[in-house]
């Protein structure tokens, strides 16, 4: 028991840690290319863009805000699994499956919103006339419109996102395991100190 519980403390700090990443992401949703395109918006802001910067930046915008209430949601979810101490309590309670239920689900539903949403940004990205704005303000243009980088650490960060929904279960499943093997033992009347540790 000893093993699950220093696991679980680890694992819930990691995961307030990741979903504060979560926010960080979205504060720079909008950088790179987005940041060049938002120079056009303004330069075109009244007559039609040409180069197909305007809707993109706007759907960025979006985005981030999306993003940005997601990642304070995903805080809160962990916070309240805090709150019902399922870091640190030896024996959960309904409240505290619940709230870790629930932690579970919503990395997964962001992992899934996170890399539809950057996928979409990139699509739209990818339509915007780049050699066009290059022409119309500098060669700078193209340098902006590959750094996707931003895009790709949103990908990695879903990808660990879906990792931590994988460790939060696994804690769970053996959480009830031990709980199960300490129950029967008390049944029997031996020591709780006896139960086996499953990894």
């Amino acid at each position: 028991m000893k093993t699950q519980m220093r696991f679980q403390k680890i694992l819930f700090t990691v995961s307030l840690v990741i979903a504060a990443l979560t926010i960080v992401y979205a504060f720079g949703f909008c950088t790179g290319a987005i940041t060049y395109l938002a120079r056009v918006t303004s330069a075109y802001s009244n007559k039609k863009d040409p180069y197909g910067a305007e809707n993109v930046y706007w759907l960025a915008q979006d985005y981030n805000d999306i993003l940005l209430w997601l990642g304070i949601i995903f805080v809160l979810v962990i916070v309240a699994c805090y709150i019902f101490a399922s870091n640190k309590r030896r024996n959960y309670y309904i409240s505290n499956y619940i709230t870790v239920g629930i932690a579970i689900g919503y990395c997964v539903v962001w992992a899934i919103v996170c890399i539809a949403l950057t996928a979409s940004v990139q699509v739209g990205l990818s339509e915007v006339d780049w050699d066009g704005l290059a022409n119309w303000a500098d060669g700078s243009a193209r340098l902006y419109g590959d750094n996707q980088t931003i895009y790709y650490l949103g990908y990695v960060l879903a990808v660990i996102v879906l990792l931590d929904a994988a460790a939060l279960a696994y804690n769970l499943v053996w959480k009830i395991k031990l709980m199960k093997g300490e129950k029967e033992l008390l049944a029997n009347g031996q020591n709780v100190s006896e139960v086996q540790e499953v990894a």
